[in-house]
Protein backbone atom coordinates (compact mmCIF):
# COMPACT_ATOMS: atom_id res chain seq x y z
CA UNK A 1 0.00 0.00 0.00
CA UNK A 2 2.61 2.67 -1.04
CA UNK A 3 -0.73 5.21 -2.03
CA UNK A 4 0.97 7.94 0.61
CA UNK A 5 -2.51 7.55 2.84
CA UNK A 6 -1.59 7.16 6.94
CA UNK A 7 -2.91 4.02 8.45
CA UNK A 8 -5.53 6.56 10.48
CA UNK A 9 -6.46 7.84 7.40
CA UNK A 10 -7.50 4.52 5.33
CA UNK A 11 -8.99 3.20 8.65
CA UNK A 12 -10.79 6.66 8.47
CA UNK A 13 -12.06 5.63 4.98
CA UNK A 14 -12.75 2.40 5.69
CA UNK A 15 -14.85 3.31 8.21
CA UNK A 16 -16.85 5.53 6.82
CA UNK A 17 -16.86 3.34 3.80
CA UNK A 18 -18.31 0.33 5.43
CA UNK A 19 -21.01 2.51 7.53
CA UNK A 20 -22.91 3.75 4.57
CA UNK A 21 -22.65 0.53 2.76
CA UNK A 22 -24.35 -1.50 5.79
CA UNK A 23 -26.96 1.73 6.95
CA UNK A 24 -27.69 1.58 3.40
CA UNK A 25 -28.10 -1.98 2.36
CA UNK A 26 -30.29 -2.84 6.04
CA UNK A 27 -33.14 -0.42 6.10
CA UNK A 28 -35.62 -3.31 5.70
CA UNK A 29 -34.31 -4.63 9.11
CA UNK A 30 -35.29 -1.49 11.03
CA UNK A 31 -33.23 0.80 13.09
CA UNK A 32 -30.06 -0.79 13.11
CA UNK A 33 -27.73 1.21 14.84
CA UNK A 34 -23.72 1.01 14.62
CA UNK A 35 -22.27 1.54 17.62
CA UNK A 36 -18.29 0.87 17.13
CA UNK A 37 -15.98 -0.52 14.61
CA UNK A 38 -12.68 -1.82 14.88
CA UNK A 39 -10.40 -2.25 12.06
CA UNK A 40 -7.24 -4.67 12.85
CA UNK A 41 -3.63 -3.16 11.52
CA UNK A 42 -2.92 -4.33 8.45
CA UNK A 43 -6.83 -4.01 7.74
CA UNK A 44 -7.78 -8.26 7.01
CA UNK A 45 -10.29 -8.24 9.83
CA UNK A 46 -13.17 -5.41 10.47
CA UNK A 47 -15.31 -5.61 13.72
CA UNK A 48 -18.68 -4.13 13.59
CA UNK A 49 -20.69 -4.30 16.67
CA UNK A 50 -24.61 -4.03 15.89
CA UNK A 51 -27.47 -3.39 17.88
CA UNK A 52 -31.47 -3.28 16.97
CA UNK A 53 -34.30 -1.22 18.40
CA UNK A 54 -37.08 -4.55 17.99
CA UNK A 55 -37.43 -7.32 20.23
CA UNK A 56 -36.38 -9.86 17.37
CA UNK A 57 -32.71 -8.40 17.54
CA UNK A 58 -31.66 -12.00 17.39
CA UNK A 59 -33.47 -12.96 14.24
CA UNK A 60 -32.30 -9.68 12.75
CA UNK A 61 -28.45 -9.74 13.42
CA UNK A 62 -28.76 -13.22 11.75
CA UNK A 63 -30.26 -11.83 9.09
CA UNK A 64 -27.68 -8.87 8.81
CA UNK A 65 -24.80 -11.78 8.80
CA UNK A 66 -25.31 -13.42 5.82
CA UNK A 67 -25.06 -9.93 3.87
CA UNK A 68 -21.73 -9.47 4.55
CA UNK A 69 -20.45 -11.33 1.04
CA UNK A 70 -22.55 -8.88 -0.60
CA UNK A 71 -20.83 -5.89 2.30
CA UNK A 72 -17.02 -6.79 1.12
CA UNK A 73 -17.98 -6.67 -2.96
CA UNK A 74 -19.43 -3.47 -1.95
CA UNK A 75 -16.00 -2.54 -0.55
CA UNK A 76 -14.11 -3.82 -2.58
CA UNK A 77 -15.67 -1.57 -5.45
CA UNK A 78 -15.53 1.29 -3.49
CA UNK A 79 -11.64 1.22 -2.29
CA UNK A 80 -8.91 -0.15 -3.80
CA UNK A 81 -6.99 -2.02 -1.20
CA UNK A 82 -4.36 -5.16 -1.65
CA UNK A 83 -6.62 -7.68 0.05
CA UNK A 84 -10.42 -6.74 1.04
CA UNK A 85 -11.01 -7.22 5.11
CA UNK A 86 -13.31 -9.77 6.24
CA UNK A 87 -16.03 -8.29 8.05
CA UNK A 88 -17.18 -9.84 11.55
CA UNK A 89 -20.62 -8.46 12.96
CA UNK A 90 -20.58 -8.53 16.64
CA UNK A 91 -23.66 -8.43 18.30
CA UNK A 92 -24.35 -5.85 21.00
CA UNK A 93 -27.02 -6.12 23.27
CA UNK A 94 -26.59 -3.17 25.41
CA UNK A 95 -29.75 -1.51 24.42
CA UNK A 96 -31.56 -5.20 25.66
CA UNK A 97 -29.60 -4.69 28.87
CA UNK A 98 -30.59 -1.13 29.70
CA UNK A 99 -34.32 -2.04 28.47
CA UNK A 100 -34.39 -4.41 31.00
CA UNK A 101 -32.49 -2.48 33.79
CA UNK A 102 -34.89 0.25 33.77
CA UNK A 103 -38.21 -2.14 33.90
CA UNK A 104 -36.36 -3.85 37.22
CA UNK A 105 -35.64 -0.14 38.33
CA UNK A 106 -39.72 0.78 37.13
CA UNK A 107 -40.81 -2.52 39.34
CA UNK A 108 -38.82 -1.57 42.16
CA UNK A 109 -40.12 2.46 42.84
Amino acid sequence: MNNGYSKLRVKAIIERYIRNIVLLNTKELGFVSINKIDINNDFSLIKIYVSFLRENSYDLFNNIKKKIPYFRCELASKMSLHKTPNILFIFDDRFIVNKKMDELLKKNN
